[in-house]
């Protein structure tokens, strides 16, 4: 999380306890993170329409579920013949990261943050690239404004 990264600042979280899909806060904070996100839960009790709290687990869902596909992927042995290399490849230094993490443990926001740091480690993105791009009509006929008419979508390096 975030404490690995700031000096300084520590991670808590609330204890709960959940009966089927309803949850109850014990009033207690402890120390450490939490493998869980109580965030829809709180939503809910917030008054957030239904509608919405059912849109966020769908989300959700499909969050976790690709998670899992990643974390299966990565845990996976290959298969069929290897190529042979006559010298060691030096480890990749975004795919060692990618095996460390703990995808059943991370928060969203974490993973976030390790999906940037991964990034920056196989050469993509920097900082400043990746703006929202203008949007809306050309000021002249013929002209078009940047990034249209590129066939450029926007995970392109």
């Amino acid at each position: 999380g975030l404490a690995r990264h700031l000096p300084g600042l520590l991670n808590h979280h609330v204890a709960v306890r959940e009966w089927g899909d309803q949850v109850v806060f014990l009033h207690r904070i402890l120390e450490g993170g939490t493998d869980k996100s109580y965030g829809i839960h709180v939503a809910r009790l917030a008054g957030v329409p239904d509608r919405v709290i059912e849109r966020a687990r769908e989300i959700l869902e499909d969050l976790e579920e690709g998670a899992e596909r990643v974390r299966k992927a990565v845990e996976a042995p290959r298969k069929g013949p290897r190529q042979a290399f006559l010298f060691e490849l030096p480890p990749d230094p975004a795919l060692e990261k990618l095996k460390k993490l703990d995808l059943e443990r991370l928060s969203p926001l974490d993973a976030l943050l390790a999906l940037k740091e991964l990034q920056e480690l196989a050469g993509g993105r920097r900082k400043g690239r990746g703006a929202p791009r203008k949007r809306g009509r050309p000021g002249k006929e013929g002209e078009k404004e940047e990034g249209q008419g590129t066939g450029r979508t926007l995970f392109e390096s």
